[in-house]
Formats: structure tokens, sequence, C-alpha cells
């Protein structure tokens, strides 16, 4: 006893004051009590989460464009309409519900199944010569830009933005002056074509260049005009910007017309530089006003075609319009610019599919020595491939198209937006012809889909009351001749399907049709004559070349009806077998030809190869003068005597 007392003395610890500081069980309740409540709070907190998850997954996405009433004021309201719309890109899913549950299907999707979603003249000038045209303009008297330009004794020539003059005489040709056109500080500068004036002593180039401002660049496209009566002393006389990349230009009896392509995808409202097109002059800076601004309903495009019609030396601003919605190519005839739009025209939803074709609206923009006239458009089925695709002959404006019907899985619908999810493979296209009225712009006859289901339309030309077309599946194609003497009857032949086809097809005269393209392999350079016979289109003769790259861009070429003859560049390469199955590529280089239409053959009579690098394939450009070829390339200039003979 007496032992267990002794022991418990040890403890230290009264057993009253422990059962009186808590009653036996009373602390463990205590704690089981406060984990309960904090259980209940976790869970009440979890609950809450995921019911506000819950509603968050349903709460319905933003599917209209932002308001743009602030600028209700501004003269070009109904411009700012119109782009807010087109640029407002909607959502794809109604909620965050809707998105997660495709989530598996967007995983696991091929990238193939989604859809992809265009001052006056300086004074004491002295002359350089006569004007002789080099270019092969695709109208008579409308006169295009181009890298090379020259009189009858001086060769102007435009690469990497210098100008270059030579003198004409033979093999004493020499280089006469330089002069530099990327030197005024702005991003991007560089030249791309320019004009020769009648007389020689001034020369207009077209350049393009990036200007930055706030917080974007801008693209801008500078007519700069030049002093050239010294070629060892060139001058700038004046320039002119306007917005937008360089489109196109001609030079015609009504002055000087330049065409830009000015995107509004990314725009500022509160900066009408960001959406209407601007001109800027030595002495002024301006905006086109409202009524100078073409735009129909519906936007296909949020872009411009910007239209300048200038004085002859591009010096002075006659008149300007802007065409919202168009900056595809346009044709242009004596009095007349034809611009282009393409567009889909969709059919109605039925059971998750939808049927839709492409369609292009043509307007035509009348112009003369007093200015721009809006004439009136017309839609035709199909796209149009480019200028040689369209003619203006005797009242009518003749159209080739490539036609295209397809059909896609639509999701839903936000507005008038459509969120496609997978067209048609390949699509059902085919080629159709198109004679307009002009006097009522409507279709006064067609031949429609000619071409074999699955073609489209590689190359064209019209010549007269003869229209020409090459459509092609591939590596295949057929030439289609059309005679429209008689537009109650058209007539159509053709060459059936013959291996490779062309990018260009030009009349080379003489009842020959001549056909620059590729061959029956993609690396393979064919140029081909053909003739009509009594039952189509036939095959006369053909120059093949194979390993080889080409330009497909036409005025590269030099067409010289008169003494048979084409030049262009060319990149070329060699085939090396290692042994019976193995090969490499190698021995890469750059080369110019010229080929002879003897009439019976063509003849490769010239081949210049240049070392390394060295070449441009659409800057090289070649003239044939007085016996000599004269080539340019870069900063190479090559003479050679050339003899033809003609059997």
């Amino acid at each position: 006893m007496k032992k267990k007392e002794w022991l418990k003395s040890l403890d230290g610890v009264d057993d009253k004051y422990v059962a009186e500081a808590a009653p036996t069980g009373a602390h463990r309740k205590a704690r089981s009590g406060k984990t309960v409540r904090m259980l209940s709070i976790i869970a009440a907190c979890m609950c809450f989460v995921l019911l506000a998850g819950t509603f968050a997954l349903f709460i319905p996405y933003k599917a209209t464009p932002p308001r743009v009433r602030k600028y209700a004021d501004s003269e070009y309201y109904s411009i700012i309409e119109k782009l807010n719309e087109y640029n407002y890109d909607p959502p794809e899913y109604k909620n965050t519900f809707e998105l997660l549950l495709d989530l598996p299907s967007n995983l696991f999707a091929k990238a193939e199944d989604w859809a992809p979603m265009a001052p006056g003249e300086a004074e004491n000038m002295t002359g350089t010569g006569n004007y002789q045209e080099v270019t092969d303009n695709q109208v008579s008297g409308v006169i295009e830009a181009d890298l090379i330009k020259r009189s009858d004794t001086h060769m102007y020539y435009l690469s990497s933005s210098t100008l270059r003059i030579f003198s004409i005489e033979g093999e004493d040709s020499r280089l006469l002056g330089t002069y530099h056109l990327a030197q005024y500080g702005k991003d991007a500068f560089f030249a791309k074509e320019f004009f020769l004036s009648s007389d020689c002593r001034t020369l207009t180039a077209i350049c393009q260049y990036m200007e930055k401002a706030d917080r974007y660049y801008v693209n801008m496209t500078r007519i700069v005009t030049l002093d050239v009566s010294d070629p060892k002393l060139v001058k700038e006389i004046s320039h002119v910007d306007v917005s937008g990349q360089y489109l196109s230009s001609r030079l015609t009896e009504h002055g000087l017309l330049l065409m830009t392509t000015m995107n509004c995808r990314s725009v500022d409202f509160g900066d009408t530089r960001t959406f209407i097109p601007e001109i800027a002059t030595t002495d002024k800076s301006y905006s086109l006003a409202p009524d100078d601004i073409i735009a129909p309903e519906t936007l296909s495009q949020a872009s411009y075609t910007v239209m300048l019609l200038m004085d002859d030396a591009g010096t002075t601003v006659k008149d300007a319009v802007a065409c919202l919605s168009y900056a595809e190519d346009a044709y242009v005839s004596k009095d007349a610019i034809y611009a282009t739009r393409s567009y889909y025209e969709y059919g109605a939803i039925e059971n998750g599919m939808q049927h839709y074709t492409t369609v292009s609206e043509i307007s035509c923009i009348g112009y003369s020595a007093d200015g721009f006239d809006k004439r009136g458009s017309v839609i035709v089925d199909g796209y149009v491939l480019d200028q040689y695709s369209m003619d203006e002959y005797e009242g009518m404006l003749r159209v080739f198209t490539t036609t295209q019907q397809n059909t896609k899985r639509v999701r839903s619908y936000y507005g008038n937006h459509e969120i496609a999810l997978m067209p048609a493979r390949g699509g059902n296209t085919s080629a159709s012809l198109f004679v307009i009225d002009l006097a009522t712009m409507q279709i006064a006859a067609s031949v429609e889909k000619f071409a074999p289901v699955g073609e489209v339309v590689k190359s064209a030309r019209f010549e007269g009351n003869t229209a020409y077309a090459c459509t092609a599946i591939q590596q295949t194609d057929p030439v289609f001749f059309f005679d429209l003497s008689d537009l109650s009857s058209i007539t159509v032949k053709e060459t059936g399907t013959i291996a490779g086809f062309s990018t260009s097809l030009v009349d080379f005269g003489d009842g020959f049709l001549l056909g620059i393209g590729q061959g029956d392999e993609w690396h393979k350079l064919k140029l081909e004559i053909y003739t009509e016979g009594a039952y189509g289109v036939e095959s006369y003769c053909k120059y093949e070349r194979p390993f080889v790259e080409y330009a497909p861009e036409y005025k590269c070429y030099y067409i010289d009806r008169e003494n048979g003859l084409i030049g262009l560049g060319i990149y070329t390469w060699d085939q090396i077998y290692l042994d019976n199955s193995v090969f490499k590529w190698d021995n890469y280089h750059f080369g110019y030809i010229v080929l002879h239409f003897d009439g019976e053959k063509l003849n490769e009579v010239l081949h210049i190869e240049y070392p390394g690098s060295a070449g441009n394939l659409s800057g090289m450009r070649g003239v044939y003068i007085d016996g000599y070829y004269y080539v340019l390339n870069g900063e190479r200039f090559d003479v050679e005597k050339l003899e033809l003979v003609t059997e």
C-alpha cells in the first residue's frame, strides 16, 4: 500500500485537477463537434462552387458585334457599321458547356476536317530618244507598268529598288546611270514597277512601303515622278502617297490609273486612317469622301480596291474612288475598270448540311479625262482567275470563271454567321464562259460548265471574236477554242486531254496559239504551239525541259510575234543518279533562255547561265533589238548577237 502511494506521488499531477478541468470524455466530444462544423462548412463551400460553376457553364456567350453607336455622328458611319459587322467573329459555341461537350471530338479531329475561315514637268529637259514599247500589253493603247521600258537609244531597268539606265549600242552598250528609289526612311520601302513617258524625259515609279502610326503599321503606295532626261543626274520631281498595297496600274489616253488594295480587317474606328483610304501630296493630306466610296450591302471582304486617276506623269490626282469589299485582280479597257469580288451563296440547311456555290460580282467603273463614274455591276457563277480571263469587245464583256459547288456540315447559327465544320473534299468544279451586255449589265450569252468535272481554269485569252481557255486537274488538260462571232450559237472546239497545262495562253499571230506552262511532270517546263483544226484544237509543236522552275507572271516573258521569239528566266537543277534506284538533286542555278518559232518548230537559240544564286525569276527581263538580244538580271547586263534562221 505504501508502495502504491509512493509511485502515485511520483506522477506529479493531481487527478482531481484533471477531473475539474475536463470531465471524463468531454474533451473528445468538443474536438468531434469542431470537426463536424468544419466539414459542413467545406461541404457548403464546395456545393456553392459547384452550383456557381454549373451556372457559369450555361451562361451564353456574347454573340453580337460590339456597339459602335458612339461613332453615329461620323460621316463614315455606314462604312463603320458594315466593317464592324463583317470583322466580328462570333463564338463557335453557345456556352462553355457546349465547348466542353465537343472537346473530345476536337482533340481527335483531323486538320482537313475543318473549313478554313483576296507639280508639273521639270524645266529644261532634254530627250533620251523615242519611246518603244517592250511590254506585251493586254489591251492595245493601254500600257502596263513593268520592270523594263526603252526608247530607241536607252534602256531603263528596275531591280531591287534601283533604276539602271543603259545605252543601246549592241556589244558596246553600257551603264549610263543609276538611281536608288529606296531612300525615304520608310519601313520596307521598295519599288515595284514604272512607266516611261512618251517623250522619254520623265519616269514614274510605283513604290510600296509601311508607315508606322501610333500602335500599328499602315501599308502605303508611293508614286514617284523622276526627271530622267540626263541619265547621269536623275532627279525627283514629285511624289504622291495613297493608302494600300500596290495592285495594278495603266497608262491610258485619259491619264495614269493606279489601283491599290487596302486591308481593313483590324481597325480603330476612332482613327479614319485605319479604314478610310487616304491620299497625301507634298501640299496636303486628305481622306476620300463618303460619296467616293462604293460599298455593297453585305461585305465579302474587309478591304478596298482604291483607284486613282492622275495626270500622265503621276504628279497630280484628278479623281479617286474606292470599292469596299473588292480586293482582287482588275481588268482595264480603254475607258473602264472591271473590279471583281468572289463570295459564297448559301442554300437552306437540311439535316445539318448546307449547299453553297461560288459567285463573283463584277463592277464596272468608267473613267475619262473628267474622272470616274459607276456604270453598274453583274453577278456570274464562279470566280475569276485573273485579268486575262476578262475582255471587253464591241459593247460586250466576256468572262471565263471556275464554277464551284460544295456541301458542308453546319453546327449552328449566330445572326448571319454560320460555323462551318466540314466542306466537301475536292468539290464539284468546272469552267464557264459568260458574255455580258454592257448596256444593260445583263448576261447575253453563256457556255456553262464546259470543262470536265473537277477541272479549274488555269489560263485564258481573248482575241477579237475568238476565245481560248485551258482547264486542268493535276497535270493534264484540254485547251478550248470558242468562236464568239454569233452569240446565239457559240461553237466550241478542244484538244482533248493532253499532258501538262498552260499557265499563260498567248495569241502568237498567223493563227497560232502559244501555251506556256508545265509538262506531264511538275518539274517540267513546256511551251506548246497550237492551231485550230477542222475538228478541234491541235498541238502543232512543243518544247520541253525537265527540272525547271519558271515565273508564272505573264509580264516576265518577252513575246515578239514579228520575229517569233519567246524569252523567259528559268531556275534549273540536275538529277544525279547514285545507283539504279537512288538519286539526288544538285547543281542549282538561274538562267535565261530564248526560243525561236521558225514556222515549224520551237528551237532554243540562246541560253545564258548565271553562277550561284545570282538570279530572280520574276525580275529577269529581255528584249531583242536589231540583231542583238539584251538580258537584264539584277546587276547583270548581257548582250548576245542573235542571228535568226527561218526555214
